[in-house]
C-alpha cells in the first residue's frame, strides 16, 4: 500500500505530525516498535494502580501556549480532559517547608512573605520568568540558570525553593540554559500544570485516533530497520 507520509516513531511527536498532516489531506502510515502508542506519554498498571511512564504533568495550556493551538487545531481539547493542578509544588528540606501557587502573582505573595529581606531579586526572578521570550530576543545574553540566581538572590534556600521542580528540566543549575528554563518554567506560572484524565495515554489513544479518523494508520509492533531511497529522494522503510 502507498503512503503519502510515513512517519516512524509514535511518540507525541510523531502522532502530533501524523496527525496534522492527516487532517490536512494526507494518507499517513506511523509504525511504532512497541505495543501501544505514546513513547514516555504512555501508562502501565501495577496491581491497582495507573503508573505514568514520564509524562505525568503538562504545563501551559493558556491562550498563548503553542500546544493549547496545536490541540485546538487537531480537535484535541474535546477529546481529552485536562485537569489543573492544585498547586505548583510544595518545597521542604528541614528548614523551609513552602507550598509554591501556580498564579505568578500569589507565588510572589507566599515568597516575599517567607523571604521578606529577597522582595528586590523575588521581583527580577518573575519579570524574567513572565518576559521569557521578550528577553531572548531583545539581545539578552544567555547564561545557566544558577549563574543568574547566584546574581539575584543572597539566600541559598529561596534559591532551593525556586528551583524546586529543576527535576523538569535538568539535573544541574549550572549546565542548564537560563533561556530554556524561562521559557519553560514561565508556561507553569503562566498557565498552570494540568494531569490528563486517564493519564497521558488517554492524549496518545487521542492523537492515533485522529490519524485513523482521517484515513491514516497506526501500526503497533512494527519495527522499522532501514529507509529505502530512489536516489536521494526517501521512497519507503524496511
Amino acid at each position: 500500500m502507498n503512503y503519502d507520509v510515513i512517519v516512524i516513531g509514535a511518540g507525541l511527536g510523531g502522532l502530533t505530525a501524523g496527525a496534522r498532516l492527516a487532517k490536512g489531506g494526507k494518507k499517513v502510515l506511523v509504525l511504532e516498535q512497541h505495543d501501544r502508542p505514546g513513547g514516555c506519554a504512555t501508562t502501565f498498571r501495577r496491581r491497582d494502580f495507573t503508573m505514568e511512564v514520564g509524562l505525568h504533568e503538562m504545563d501551559g495550556l493558556h491562550p498563548r501556549d503553542i500546544k493549547n493551538r496545536i490541540f485546538q487545531d487537531l480537535g484535541i481539547t474535546g477529546k481529552v480532559d485536562f485537569l489543573e493542578v492544585p498547586e505548583f509544588y510544595r518545597f521542604l528540606n528541614g528548614r523551609v517547608d513552602i507550598v509554591i501557587p501556580h498564579r505568578a502573582a500569589e507565588a510572589i505573595k507566599v515568597l516575599k512573605e517567607r523571604f521578606p529581606a529577597e522582595g528586590k531579586g523575588i521581583d527580577i526572578y518573575f519579570d524574567h520568568v513572565l518576559n521569557a521570550r521578550k528577553i531572548a530576543t531583545g539581545g539578552g545574553k544567555d547564561c545557566s540558570v544558577g549563574e543568574f540566581l547566584d546574581g539575584i538572590i543572597p539566600d541559598e534556600d529561596l534559591k532551593l525553593v525556586l528551583l524546586g521542580n529543576l527535576g523538569y528540566f535538568h539535573d544541574d543549575p549550572y549546565s542548564l540554559s537560563l533561556f530554556y528554563y524561562l521559557n519553560a518554567q514561565g508556561s507553569y506560572f503562566g498557565g498552570r500544570a494540568n494531569y490528563i484524565r486517564g493519564g497521558s495515554r488517554a492524549l496518545s489513544e487521542a492523537l492515533a485516533g485522529i490519524i485513523a479518523e482521517n484515513g491514516g494508520a497506526v501500526l503497533l509492533n512494527s519495527l522499522v530497520t532501514s529507509i529505502d531511497y530512489e536516489g536521494r529522494t526517501p521512497a519507503g522503510v524496511t
